[in-house]
């Protein structure tokens, strides 16, 4: 799941590309995949409704699905690499548990 900080930058691409105002207020996206953020930016803009209220048409799949997230987030801890950018000697670290198949 993306972080608050590339949560905000997937709002503000979604939201740019909508020609939509960049909100004051923002929704709080929690447990929002970048999906689900577009999805939101596309229902305020439809229904001509402010992101918060848009943000309440959506149940994140994080809350839905949330055994098989968890299952998922514990296989991924040592087996993928994070999408943000990460130290470079966490980085080497992680390179070096990869396996070619």
């Amino acid at each position: 799941m993306p972080t608050a900080k590339v949560r905000k930058s997937i709002l503000k691409h979604y939201v740019n590309n909508a020609g939509l105002d960049y909100p004051e207020v923002l929704p709080t996206m929690k447990d929002f995949t970048g999906a689900e953020i577009e999805a939101m930016v596309h229902i305020a803009d439809m229904r001509g409704i402010d992101l918060i209220k848009a943000q309440d048409c959506i149940i994140p799949q994080a809350i839905t699905l949330s055994g098989d997230i968890i299952a998922l987030r514990e296989w991924a801890k040592n087996t993928c690499l994070p999408a943000e950018a990460v130290p470079a000697s966490v980085a080497v670290t992680d390179a070096k548990r990869r396996v070619d198949v």
